[in-house]
């Protein structure tokens, strides 16, 4: 994977279907950027608090469960 294919990808988790986005001086994008590039050795761990065997979990959660996705697919661990 080239670096601009990631760097579009990371581009379009954090901005495509994102209200808000509370990282200040974008240090987590920057995380996330360089554990896709495998310059960050670290784990990323990236929790949503919710169980997802629970019957009330709905359509509507979709939406995090592909944002939390495509942050595992860019090396992230949910």
């Amino acid at each position: 994977m080239n670096s601009s294919n990631i760097e579009a990808q990371i581009e379009e988790v954090f901005s495509r279907g994102v209200a808000n986005l509370v990282d200040p001086q974008g240090v987590f994008k920057n995380k996330v950027l360089k554990k896709a590039k495998d310059e960050y050795k670290k784990d990323i761990i990236v929790k949503f608090g919710v169980d997802p065997t629970r019957p009330d979990i709905h359509l509507g959660h979709a939406v995090v469960f592909r944002k939390l996705r495509k942050l595992q697919d860019l090396g992230c661990k949910v």
